[in-house]
């Protein structure tokens, strides 16, 4: 690390003055909400959050996010499920990421040992352990593997996204295959001609429809519980403010299904999907498929963005429609 430069570690991504302020800082405004959601997230559990910084004179040239975890308080699929043969473990000490979105580590290459080496020093003392790098892109990847022990446990995800933007629907259907045409087109208008109304609205107004979700989150983890996704939805459409919307399906007035998009600048993300599995439309009118992809796909092109990003699961599903795919890889080792 090169003389000048100092790492310090702070609990809050507002209120000190640490990360936010009048110069260009390693997060964006839309990011450092999203890391605030999470903050709060973990504070309602009992559970403190660190950020490791690396400043030379009044810049920020690093930035580590840090979170202890128990075993009890992670999801199974957040952090066992990404590792193959993974040992045993009590507590977690989880860098760049909290699992649930990609890591947002910044560093150079003189100060990424540093923040690393920082970072193990927030052990949260809870038993046997583990330190996982998480969902790191290639990049940040192979600017800390050097730091981190041979010894480890490979895991790795696949996000996927659209590049935009499409002039409209028919141009998208265009770059699609053959079959691919075929059904993005037969979707559409199974869709359209359904007669269920779909409303944009803020995303706040998407915390009433927490049991769609819960029923969806319940299909791959059945411990889901309505208490944590409708803190996810109520902390999620706080960080997202104006610029969260939720796409809502109504038949008759009753809520079906429903996605809740975000929009940091020209990139677009869908933050979650909710549906009522009991109700016919979901499956006869592609519910699915419109709320998760066509209609984000059209609504961000037609607002200028240039990248739709609609998550890490049913990958095929997306390939399908034409998304692309991005590494994120984590590594886990025992860590006392």
């Amino acid at each position: 690390m090169r003389k000048g430069t100092e790492v310090e570690v702070v609990t809050a991504i507002f209120g000190d003055g640490a990360i936010t302020g009048d110069r260009p800082g390693p997060i964006s405004s839309q990011e450092a909400r999203e890391l605030h959601r999470i903050e709060l997230f973990r504070r309602h559990h009992g559970l403190r959050t660190f950020y490791v910084i690396a400043r030379e004179a009044d810049d920020i040239i690093g930035f580590l996010p840090v979170y202890p975890v128990s075993r009890a308080f992670a999801p199974p699929r957040m952090v066992t499920g990404l590792f193959a043969d993974l040992p045993h473990w009590s507590s977690a000490l989880l860098l760049g990421s909290d699992g649930s979105i990609p890591s947002l580590l910044t560093a150079r290459p003189e100060t990424a040992g540093e923040l690393i080496a920082r970072a193990l020093t927030l052990d949260s003392g809870q038993g046997p352990g583990i330190a996982c790098l998480m969902h790191a892109d290639d990049a940040q990847f192979e600017l800390v593997r050097p730091f981190l022990p041979e010894a480890a446990y490979l895991g790795e995800r696949q996000e996927a996204y659209f590049e935009l933007p499409f002039a409209s629907f028919e141009a998208y259907v265009a770059t699609l295959s053959r079959n691919g045409r075929s059904q993005a087109r037969r979707e559409r208008r199974r869709f359209l001609d359904s007669g269920l109304e779909l409303s944009a609205v803020p995303a706040m107004d998407a915390v009433e429809l927490e049991p769609l979700l819960t029923q969806v989150e319940r299909k791959y983890d059945a411990n889901a519980s309505a208490e944590w996704e409708a803190l996810f939805l109520s902390s999620t459409a706080l960080a997202m403010a104006e610029c969260g919307t939720a796409l809502v399906v109504h038949d008759c007035g009753r809520p079906v299904a429903f996605t809740l998009l975000w929009q940091v600048g020209s990139v677009w993300r869908v933050r979650c999907w909710g549906c009522d599995y009991a109700h016919p439309a979901v499956r006869d009118a592609a519910l699915y498929a419109n709320l998760m992809f066509y209609e984000p796909i059209i609504r961000a092109g037609q607002a200028g963005g240039r990248r739709l990003i609609v998550g890490t699961g049913t990958l095929e599903s997306k390939l399908r429609r034409g998304a692309s795919l991005r590494r994120l890889r984590s590594l886990a080792w025992e860590h006392r």
